[in-house]
């Protein structure tokens, strides 16, 4: 379920990235420096863009740590449930027209799921920004050396970023061969497929 989730996560950060013009839905270390950027050159319309992005994203981030520590038996179903919704909503707003704001609903998406990475063997996975995934791997390479024993955790912290980096290639292959209504379709389809496993799983 985490490494779906994570290649999830990949392909709708990078679906994001090509029509929102270089902002990302889910990683916020590069909206931040590209805010940084814009507020230098004066680029009022870019700001507000980059910031309407990152509100979205901490609402969201709420909204799923809320539904985690309400329903700590069912937060997988339940965040994955809402977030169904708000890619369906991103559709659906991709159908009338309505422009950036459609994949607004996408970036809350994101930002719950967050609320569902776990432990697993000391690697921390199912987020959906690989910076940190990148630094523990890192570190738990430098303490496998030290200690001339494999840690477990490498071998999941690296199949975590391959997952994400394979997850953003399907995205950008899928938008360049259809367009931005059949990725979102496929990406609906992915994560209802992923909440009908939950609610099956957590009964």
């Amino acid at each position: 379920m985490m490494t779906a989730l994570t290649a999830f996560a990949g392909y709708v950060d990078a679906v994001g990235y090509i029509k929102l013009a270089g902002l990302f839905l889910s990683f916020m270390s590069g909206n931040s420096t590209s805010l940084g950027v814009n507020l230098a050159a004066g680029h009022v319309s870019m700001v507000f863009a980059i910031l309407s992005v990152v509100g979205c994203f901490v609402a969201g981030v709420v909204i799923g740590t809320l539904l985690a520590d309400t329903m700590p038996t069912a937060k997988t179903r339940a965040i994955l449930g809402v977030e169904t919704v708000l890619v369906a909503t991103g559709l659906g707003l991709t159908l009338v027209g309505v422009g950036f704001a459609s994949l607004m609903p996408l970036v809350m998406a994101m930002g719950m799921q967050n609320a569902l990475h776990r432990t697993i063997v000391g690697a921390d996975v199912g987020k959906t920004f690989v910076t940190g995934v990148l630094v523990a791997l890192g570190q738990a390479a430098t303490r496998a050396m030290r200690s001339r024993k494999w840690h477990p955790e490498i071998g999941l912290l690296a199949l975590s970023w391959a997952t994400f980096v394979a997850g953003a290639s399907a995205g950008a292959w899928t938008l360049a061969a259809t367009s931005l209504v059949s990725a979102l379709l496929i990406a609906l389809g992915v994560i209802l497929v992923l909440t009908i496993i939950a609610f099956v799983c957590e009964r």
